[in-house]
């Protein structure tokens, strides 16, 4: 004799229902409800709009290819001599830079001696007093 656990699992399942049928006439909108004139129009627009995309991004990569050649041109003559000699360069256009800011600024003043003379002036607390009392 079967229990009711045995029993239950002979039992078949019952058939699983298929999925429903999809629209399959659909691009961007339903082909039945849009007129043949609209959808030549469309196909039109969209043909001539990918063609200007087409040709906007072979021009952009032309640019590209062609500021390459460009620099590629200009650096060919450059040499290893030529770039430490422009490194020197530049590091002392920036100290010079830096230096003349800092005078600009009052960081630095032409003379440190004179500096360091009216350092000890400038550290002493000055009192001004005018003689005169408020209250409050």
């Amino acid at each position: 004799m079967l229990t009711a656990l045995e029993n239950y699992s002979r039992r078949r399942a019952p058939p699983c229902n298929p999925p429903p049928k999809r629209a399959r006439n659909f691009v961007l909108v339903k082909c039945d409800k849009m007129s043949q004139g609209n959808q030549m129009m469309f196909s039109f627009y969209a043909f001539w709009t990918l063609v200007t995309l087409n040709l906007l991004a072979f021009g952009l990569s032309a640019y590209a290819h062609r500021r390459v050649a460009i620099t590629d041109k200009a650096l060919k003559e450059l040499d290893w001599e030529t770039i430490v000699s422009l490194t020197g360069e530049v590091g002392a256009i920036k100290r010079s830079l830096q230096k003349t800011n800092n005078r600009i600024n009052g960081m630095t003043s032409s003379d440190p001696a004179a500096m360091l003379a009216a350092l000890p002036q400038m550290q002493q607390p000055q009192q001004v007093e005018n003689g005169k009392y408020r209250g409050g």
